[in-house]
């Protein structure tokens, strides 16, 4: 058991000074932590700290420090890593950032050296209604802030945004109209006594609807039928209640 013992001390140990001295290019703090835990385990080690100072650490505290070491070289590790990340981050975005300024100063040059040719492309595309070809053409030589093709771009995008907003609408209409058929088609299988369902089925229809005047029409009729039904089913509740005939008396 000695000798198994010895030979995991000369294992780790090494195997941590190794680890530790190469850890020392990327966080220092983490393989001077490293290469401590492989100074505790290393026999020769501890042998000349005890013929020096003749003081002998005990198992158990080298074991605790050495479970110390080796979580602070994971936390130190962890710090230089995500530093090395943000780092790396940093410099990716300031590469994105160059890329987008030198491509921009290229839509520039671009755009002057042969400013009628695109201002004449984006007019052909507005001209043939096809707006979207046109933001495209003129979207990326915007940076140039050139008044004419600034207000072609504004033009071919206020006429797309239209023709969504009235496929938009049509949608709308469409959904709103089948809807529509829906709750009258539901309204002929529904008995003209039943009042509730009448008045809920307009009162969706009016939602739908809300400028259809015989609808509201409708909706206001069988409220008041409700309430009317409401008021007589109450009452006579009531009145069977005030007119109970007496009850016999029980005998003791």
């Amino acid at each position: 058991m000695k000798y198994v013992y010895l030979i995991l001390n000369w294992v780790f140990g090494v195997l941590f000074g190794l680890t530790g001295l190469i850890s020392l290019v990327e966080s220092p703090l983490a393989g001077l932590c490293l290469i401590g835990a492989s100074l505790l385990l290393l026999p020769p080690v501890r042998n000349i700290v005890h013929s020096k100072t003749n003081i002998e650490i005990p198992f158990k505290i080298r074991a605790a420090a050495i479970f110390v070491l080796f979580i602070s070289f994971g936390v130190f590790v962890g710090h230089s890593q995500d530093k090395r990340s943000a780092e790396l981050a940093a410099q990716l975005a300031e590469e994105k950032a160059r890329e987008i300024a030198q491509a921009r100063q290229e839509n520039i040059d671009y755009f002057k050296s042969n400013r009628e040719e695109v201002i004449s492309r984006v007019s052909t595309a507005l001209t043939e209604q096809n707006y979207q070809l046109a933001i495209s053409r003129s979207k990326k030589y915007l940076a140039a802030n050139d008044t004419e093709l600034n207000a072609l771009y504004e033009q071919a995008k206020d006429a797309l945004d239209e023709i969504r907003r009235a496929e938009k609408e049509a949608r709308e209409k469409e959904r709103r109209e089948g809807k529509t058929k829906e709750i009258l088609a539901k309204l002929k299988t529904v008995a003209a006594s039943e009042f509730q369902e009448k008045r809920d089925l307009y009162q969706q229809l009016v939602e739908l609807n809300p400028d259809n005047a015989p609808y509201k029409a409708k909706l206001e009729h069988y409220s008041l039928k409700l309430s009317e039904k409401l008021e007589v089913t109450v009452h006579g509740a009531e009145t069977g209640h005030r007119h109970l005939p007496p009850q016999p008396e029980r005998s003791l």
